[in-house]
């Protein structure tokens, strides 16, 4: 998941990120937005990923769910389901296929959930 400012620093950095990066371990995307809450947010991470590494980068969205916001995670059905990052939680799952999806939402009950703007 990347995701920008939409202002003319974040769409230079969004640039830079991926200048010359040659080794991809899946398919990225870039995403850039104005400053903001997010409605929704499709991560879609390469397989290989950890749980630990996927949770810091969840983490980064915690607090940037708008009202009704959704984060919709695609993993393996190999795959166990991560401790999700303080300020966000699970609400639904199910499995297609090889696919599990996960979706989580705004846990503003989280301690310092607040806090994540």
């Amino acid at each position: 998941i990347y995701t920008f400012d939409g202002d003319e620093a974040g769409q230079q950095a969004a640039m830079r990120a991926f200048d010359g990066q040659k080794e991809f371990v899946g398919q990225s995307f870039v995403a850039v937005a104005p400053r903001g809450h997010y409605g929704m947010v499709l991560a879609d991470p390469p397989y290989p990923m950890d749980n630990d590494e996927l949770a810091r980068t969840l983490s980064r969205l915690a607090g940037r769910l708008g009202p009704g916001g959704v984060i919709a995670v695609d993993r393996s059905t190999h795959t166990e389901e991560p401790a999700w990052p303080r300020g966000l939680r699970r609400f639904e799952d199910g499995e297609h296929g090889e696919t599990r999806l996960w979706f989580l939402e705004a846990d503003d009950d989280a301690p310092g959930a607040s806090d994540a703007d």
